[in-house]
């Protein structure tokens, strides 16, 4: 079994619990309500909006309605996995139906080596002797591809270069 916290965030956790925000899980009811209804307002307004707007909403909010449907699987916004289920079902992105990603990802989740910077391929971490022979600038390349927006801007460009220069993991084959 992995161990993900320490005392101090486990206690950082604990108090953060006791929140509003934490206990009504208002922003995923929000992301919700969001990408539904942008989704489908750029949908039937496509004429409107213009073939190159439309698109580029559409695709967008069908890239948030996948991390929402993450969200859903890992049982936010509710402890129902029917009502997350109904809130996810919708093949807005046309990925895979709902039902069969929870349960690949849910699958995925059931390994020891997850999050392992050398085992795991979707880590996005580095062992500690990687991260001690980085250079400052490689350092904060990988921090910032570790936030939101990053994820968002060099994520994956930083992650194929990492891999492919060794800077993200040593030898696998080891």
């Amino acid at each position: 079994m992995a161990f993900y916290l320490d005392d101090t965030q486990r206690k950082t956790l604990t108090r953060l619990a006791t929140s509003w925000t934490w206990r009504t899980q208002w922003p995923t009811w929000a992301l919700i309500v969001t990408i539904y209804s942008g989704w489908f307002g750029a949908a039937t307004h496509a004429r409107e909006l213009g073939l190159p707007l439309a698109v580029a909403l559409l695709a967008l909010l069908s890239a948030w309605y996948m991390s929402l449907q993450h969200e859903l699987l890992h049982g936010h916004p509710t402890r129902s996995r029917l009502v997350n289920a109904g809130l996810g079902f919708a093949p807005l992105a046309v990925w895979f139906p709902y039902g069969i990603y929870r349960d690949s990802h849910l699958q995925h989740h059931e390994d020891a080596h997850l999050t392992h910077p050398e085992r795991d391929p979707e880590s996005y971490f580095v062992n500690s002797l990687v991260w001690q022979r980085a250079g400052w600038a490689i350092r904060a390349l990988l921090t910032f591809r570790n936030t939101f927006i990053g994820r968002l801007l060099v994520g994956a460009g930083v992650f194929y270069f990492s891999d492919r220069c060794g800077c993200a993991r040593q030898n696998q084959a080891r």
